[in-house]
């Protein structure tokens, strides 16, 4: 009996250790979902399996790309396929990237949650029945002060294949035409209204900050310097201003994509003709700043609009110039406005139109602002002199806008004669000049006598000679920021007269030059090349006009990181849509591939003509593009596949 109570107390005192063991364990910090669509599935049909890792509070989990010499990537691997050919890895949502300073390298994780899915197809040799598949995860977790040992688990689901007919949504030409960027547009049209006016206000904002918009601010003040009235007449001709800004971007928008199809804009953007009438404009506002002549429109026709209003011939002035605005810098906005087009181009309406009313609006808002600021310093006491100053210098910013329009009709003509020497030579004579005439070292016809130097003089005299001496960098090789690079004609234009065009200069130092890589002119080259090297072909759309794209080859696709990918791991072709070779037939393959005509637009694609992966356009985040490179490199060797979010 002392035995038998020996034996329970001791069952009993290991029981409490137990219990008290397993009260002490601390929860897994992470949730797991599996889900596999369809459930059940048919010949023809293709199923996704996805695997969730949520993590907690500030846990993360890494993601399938993390570098091998960081921590610990999360793998995932099938054990058990059943008659099913699964082959490649997984693709995974957009991991976040920040530097880590123990490992001294960028590190990428999820901190909401990571998920990994895998598509397979359904193919005619399986036949109906139940099938088991299984593999295992293999992920590590951290926190901002330690990490937890690696940790695998392993899944399991059952796919079951019926009889039946392939269903449009599983289909697999479904499925891979929602791969292709044309499920952009799509999606874009399908989301929630609320959704999709915060992207098309957040779409506005963003294209503020684009550099063809930069210009348009000096030319908007020095434009109203000359409408400059009452503050009822100032906020009437302010509201127009916008409202053309507007109207041409909804009307001819939609007028152009119907009759002439989604890639209208860029066309008329980009047109050599349309150029020139810009530069013209520019030169001719700039002159009548300096006093040459005043810009009047000809009487017989404000004669005939004074009968209808004593104010129209001005409301028709100021909607012309924001018609002009708007095409002088629809090449940097046409990144949302472009597959808006190209919805209505395929039939639809009302969504594009919200879309693009709202976009513009938004983007002309600051405008009315600025429409608005010459009025306010007229108002201010002993304006007169200073402001004639004021019109003076914005004629001098004019001037050099004015050949940047020259040189976009010039590389697109292919002249060579604005090449970026005589370019960068205009512009330091340009701003030279301004620093002088703000110093009073230059009169002209209405100016008064300069007294004094005043400081915002002496200030403004600064900036401009700063920006003379700094842009004379140029002339001697030495690269100059990529804001200013993307204003200028590529480096290897006009080759025989650029200085240095490899980015030598004094300083020794050498930028890596992007158009000095082997790009090839045509696609269909690029698929030859591709099957004689094995390696994905990277197409770059880009536009003799478009200042975004020379952004992204300066800041981005030159970075030391990122150009050995271009140069070692890919077929690169690059395709200009607005003007050269056949730009007609490559921008409607970019409007038929891949649903969009912005510029610039990225697309992998391997030797068999299947889309890899796709870049939607300019980044300020060069880590951004370096992961989409290196995630469709190993989606083609079968490694792994790319879902950008």
């Amino acid at each position: 009996m002392p035995r038998l109570n020996s034996l329970i107390s001791l069952i009993f005192i290991s029981l409490i250790f137990s219990l008290n063991l397993y009260a002490q364990a601390p929860p897994s910090p992470v949730d797991i979902k599996v889900e596999v669509t369809p459930e059940k599935a048919r010949v023809g049909e293709v199923v996704t399996f996805s695997y969730t890792i949520t993590p907690h509070d500030d846990w993360h989990v890494y993601s399938l790309t993390t570098p091998d010499d960081g921590p610990n990537a999360t793998e995932i691997t099938f054990k058990e396929k059943g008659p099913f050919k699964i082959e490649g890895g997984f693709s995974q949502n957009k991991p976040k990237v920040v530097w880590d300073e123990g490992f001294e390298i960028n590190v990428e994780f999820f901190e909401k949650e990571g998920i990994f899915s895998k598509s397979f197809a359904v193919g005619e040799e399986i036949k109906a029945g139940e099938y088991s598949l299984s593999g295992e995860v293999s992920y590590q977790l951290c926190n901002e002060t330690t990490c937890l040992p690696p940790t695998t688990k392993e899944f399991s689901f059952n796919v079951l294949v019926e009889d039946g007919e392939p269903r449009e949504e599983f289909a697999m030409a479904s499925i891979s035409q929602a791969g292709k960027s044309g499920g952009d547009q799509n999606e874009l049209l399908e989301t929630d209204f609320w959704s999709f006016i915060g992207l098309a206000i957040s779409a506005g904002l963003l294209a503020l900050l684009t550099p063809c918009v930069f210009p348009m601010i000096p030319i908007t003040v020095s434009f109203f310097t000359k409408q400059a009235g009452d503050r009822a007449k100032s906020v009437k001709l302010a509201t127009a201003y916008c409202l053309g800004i507007i109207g041409t971007y909804v009307i001819l928008g939609v007028v152009l994509s119907v009759f002439m199809g989604g890639g209208a804009a860029n066309a008329i953007a980009a047109n050599p003709w349309v150029n020139i009438f810009i530069t013209g404009l520019f030169i001719a506002f700039a002159l009548s700043l300096f006093g040459m002549f005043e810009l009047e429109l000809p009487p017989s026709l404000v004669n005939y609009m004074n009968l209808k209003s004593n104010e129209s011939s001005g409301y028709w002035g100021v909607i012309l110039m924001g018609f002009t605005f708007t095409l002088a810098a629809f090449t940097c906005t046409v990144q949302f406005i472009g597959i808006l087009m190209v919805a209505v181009s395929q039939g639809s309406f009302i969504m594009p139109i919200i879309g693009m009313t709202v976009f513009a609006s938004v983007f002309a808002a600051p405008f009315f602002v600025l429409a608005l600021f010459p009025q306010m310093i007229a108002n201010l006491p002993k304006s007169g002199g200073w402001l004639n100053s004021t019109k003076v210098v914005m004629g001098f910013v004019e001037l050099a806008a004015a050949f940047k329009f020259f040189s976009n009709a010039d590389l697109i003509f292919q002249w060579e004669f604005m090449t970026r020497p005589i370019m960068l030579t205009a512009w330091v004579i340009i701003f030279g000049m301004a620093g002088f005439y703000l110093l009073g070292k230059i009169r002209l016809p209405h100016d008064s006598k300069l007294e004094i130097v005043g400081v915002p003089r002496l200030f403004l005299s600064i900036v401009f000679f700063t920006a003379s001496l700094y842009l004379a960098r140029g002339l001697i090789g030495e690269p100059l920021h990529g804001w200013v690079d993307s204003w200028l004609p590529p480096e290897n234009y006009g080759a025989t007269h650029v200085v240095a065009s490899n980015g030598g200069g004094k300083s020794g130092k050498k930028h890596i030059a992007v158009h000095d890589l082997p790009w090839l002119p045509e696609y269909e080259l690029g698929i030859e090349k591709s099957k004689e090297t094995g390696k994905p072909i990277f197409i770059d759309f880009t536009g003799y006009t478009c200042t975004n794209c020379r952004l992204m080859e300066k800041n981005v696709m030159g970075l030391p990181d990122i150009f050995p990918l271009l140069r070692d791991e890919f077929v690169l072709v690059q395709l200009y849509t607005d003007g050269g070779d056949n730009y007609k037939a490559k921008q409607e393959f970019q409007i038929e591939r891949f649903q969009t005509t912005a510029l610039p637009f990225y697309a992998i694609m391997n030797e068999n003509d299947v889309e890899v992966a796709t870049f939607p356009g300019y980044t300020n985040e060069p880590d951004e593009f370096r992961i989409f490179l290196e995630e469709a490199i190993a989606k083609h060797k079968g490694n792994i596949t790319q879902t950008l979010e």
